[in-house]
């Protein structure tokens, strides 16, 4: 529980104090967890097909936004602000037991520069933890003008398009059922070309500039209704619902936690990204049989069905690069960005001999949310929320084990654990974060460990974007 939903959950405490005046029985409270938002793609208007296709538009939205909450009950209100591209900041509410409305509305004049949106909906608050994701809504829809050859683009009454932070597209957004006259001016010339548009809600409009040659030998611009592919480099997005391909062809999902980009999945490659590969070994083995420099161990997941892969420190600092093209193996630093947005103390951060972070919580902020399905069955005493979308599962590592005959071996399989190189040290850059919560069977805290591993000499991967 962050700071801000502590000190709320004692004001409503004392509140609901005050309120009982027949009872000394305080009202139950729980936290309710505004986990995501989805926004349904837009239809791409392309007039020449027989059937619409789906924009690959990633929106661009306000920073800051209100929702309130109303007890059907009572009518008592409660307001929270939250981020729309990440809602890990200021997420999260405590509210007395009962049945609620909320609402947002995020609106904007006929053109806007974010998309104007509203949410709805009602919940029953029965228990400790809700975790709710809500759907926006807009009667807006999205002219989209590629900046190639455009000197300036502008609808009718002076209103000028927004120019994305990557400086590659026009935009902006109008309300549907206007009449509109989009007019850009090309960079040759200077001439300027117009085209009417009668806006639809959630359908996108994209136009280009098109060069021609008329039999004369003349080029000549015409303004074009055409396909649109968007590049999601630099821009100002959430990262929800991307996913990147690394050089084996894997697909892994792309999670935006603060600024950073993370694998939402552990590495599963043995290919670098040059297209170099190496060999994949599948455990158990024996050391002895073993000749290669660079590989990777794999073993199966009984539990979740799925193929763990494990590094050895020579593979993951490798400048052949393991991960997808212009991603790295996570590095101390990105993982103390990661922990001081997660809300670790700055004392903390350097610390390697105890669990960090404890107090912020930060384990149960990244364990995936069915950890509990499947190991350990006997874990008490925790509470998980991945509010990072981080969704880290139990893997353990693998090291030598002498006493079977120098097999590698999984040591601790209820462990999660990472590389966190330490780019400082190129002598023994094998620097780790765990999260070990067993605790002979009881929660132990919910912090991550940070040190030279103590779990084996063979280590699962996460990638950050560069």
């Amino acid at each position: 529980m962050n700071k801000t939903s502590y000190l709320l959950l004692i004001f409503l405490l004392a509140l609901s104090g005050c309120m009982q005046e027949a009872s000394d029985e305080a009202p139950q409270l729980g936290i309710v967890n505004l986990s995501s938002i989805t926004f349904e793609d837009m239809e791409h208007y392309a007039p020449n097909h027989r059937s619409t296709s789906l924009s690959a538009w990633q929106h661009i939205l306000p920073e800051e936004a209100e929702i309130t909450f109303t007890d059907k009950a009572t009518g008592q209100e409660y307001h929270l602000t939250y981020n729309p591209y990440d809602l890990l900041s200021g997420a999260t509410i405590v509210l007395p037991y009962g049945q609620y409305s909320y609402y947002t509305k995020v609106w904007g004049a006929e053109e806007a520069k974010y998309l104007p949106y509203k949410l709805s909906g009602e919940f029953e608050l029965n228990r400790a933890a809700l975790d709710i994701t809500v759907k926006a809504t807009t009667k807006f829809g999205l002219i989209t003008l590629d900046a190639t050859h455009v000197q300036e683009a502008y609808l009718d009454h002076g209103k000028a398009l927004q120019l994305t932070e990557n400086g590659k597209y026009y935009y902006l957004y109008v309300r549907k059922g206007s009449n509109r006259t989009l007019s850009v001016v090309e960079n040759f010339s200077h001439q300027m070309l117009q085209q009417t548009i009668t806006l639809k809600g959630f359908h996108h409009y994209h136009y280009k500039l098109d060069l021609e040659k008329e039999e004369t030998g003349l080029q000549l611009i015409k303004l074009n209704l055409g396909e649109f592919h968007f590049d999601f480099s630099d821009v100002n997005i959430d990262g929800e619902g991307q996913t990147v391909t690394d050089a084996e062809g894997n697909v892994y999902p792309v999670v935006k936690i603060g600024d950073q980009y993370w694998l939402g999945e552990n590495l599963r490659s043995a290919t670098y990204c040059n297209g170099e590969r190496i060999p994949q070994h599948p455990l158990p083995m024996k050391w002895e049989d073993n000749e290669d420099g660079a590989y990777v161990l794999t073993r199966q997941d009984a539990e979740r069905q799925v193929t763990n892969f494990y590094y050895p420190t020579s593979v993951a600092s490798s400048e052949n690069n393991i991960c997808p093209c212009n991603w790295h193996v996570s590095t101390d630093e990105d993982w103390k960005i990661l922990e001081r947005y997660l809300g670790i103390a700055e004392s903390e951060l350097e610390s390697n001999s105890h669990l960090r972070g404890i107090a912020a919580e930060l384990a149960d902020k990244i364990m995936a949310n069915d950890w509990l399905d499947y190991y350990p069955p006997y874990l008490t005493g925790i509470t998980i929320t991945n509010a990072s979308r981080f969704s880290a599962y139990p893997t353990g590592g693998v090291d030598f084990d002498y006493e079977s005959d120098y097999y590698f071996g999984v040591n601790t399989d209820d462990v999660s654990i990472w590389y966190s190189l330490d780019e400082a040290s190129s002598a023994n850059p094998m620097l780790s974060r765990a999260i070990s919560p067993t605790g002979n069977g009881v929660y132990d805290g919910s912090g991550i460990l940070r040190g030279r591993s103590g779990y084996g000499s063979h280590l699962p991967i996460r990638c950050v974007k560069d």
